[in-house]
């Protein structure tokens, strides 16, 4: 398959992502501009082979949404139906895009929990990231806005919950096949689980200023401190505030606070 069909594939996905997280917030639609600036990392895209010929034969995809109160859409202390959140709006955006063969069309399952950070969310899949995503074609990670302040573990957190999902554990594997994955100079390598990823940023506003494009500078969400790591796993980034930022004046300010 030629690069540009895996971009085409993953700026579609993004477009869907971006749709169903922004969809509920405005009534502004999104630009070809937007998509293409919220890809902040396109990854490895061979990760999403699978999901690629899946979508081509027409198959249904099982997609589970790990995420905190963004994803369970919590909004002034009340929660939006669950028609209308995120994940449920990009099951209904991939089943008019791309219809599979089950009546019952792509599955998004929204296991999002309001207030967890990913080190609660390390403690949640230790020793049961076999169990969570058996069978899954796509983890979408949105955990970006609890880690906002959380500095270098931010990073330490990412590497860790990215490996747990990506890589596969020796519990699962024969005798034989860890005999494989060992090198000549006694190494163990962990292989692919073949489960693709992507990390969906969001933002917060509890943090000023607004960010206005200074790199590394932006303290809204915790996306510079996953970008190392998803560049070292191959992992995209899809961000809601770089889709829609930045705001270098107070022109661009008022748009995205009356907008947004």
């Amino acid at each position: 398959m030629a690069p540009r069909d895996f971009h085409r594939i993953i700026a579609c996905m993004s477009l869907l992502l971006l749709e169903s997280l922004l969809t509920a917030s405005a009534a502004s639609p999104l630009t070809d501009f937007m998509t293409f600036n919220s890809i902040t990392n396109h990854g490895d895209l061979a990760m999403y082979s699978g999901v690629f010929k899946k979508l081509k034969d027409k198959s249904c995809l099982n997609i589970i949404a790990i995420g905190g109160s963004v994803t369970v859409r919590r909004w002034t202390h009340t929660l939006i139906p669950d028609n209308l959140r995120w994940p449920a709006l990009l099951g209904d955006l991939l089943n008019a895009h791309f219809p599979c063969n089950d009546p019952a069309g792509h599955v998004v399952q929204n296991q999002a929990r309001g207030s967890t950070s990913t080190g609660l969310w390390i403690e949640i899949f230790t020793g049961q990231q076999e169990a969570w995503f058996q069978g899954v074609d796509l983890v979408i990670l949105e955990t970006a806005v609890n880690q906002a302040a959380e500095g270098k573990q931010a990073q330490i957190d990412a590497e860790i919950i990215m490996s747990m999902v990506t890589k596969q554990s020796r519990r699962n594997m024969t005798k034989s096949q860890q005999e494989q994955a060992t090198t000549s100079d006694g190494k163990f390598v962990r292989g692919f689980t073949g489960t693709a990823v992507m990390w969906l940023v969001a933002s917060t506003r509890r943090f000023t200023p607004v960010w206005t494009g200074v790199p590394y500078e932006r303290i809204s969400d915790a996306m510079y401190a996953q970008l190392p790591v998803a560049q070292h796993h191959g992992v995209p980034i899809i961000s809601a505030i770089d889709a829609l930022g930045p705001f270098p004046t107070t022109e661009l300010q008022a748009w995205f606070n009356e907008t947004w």
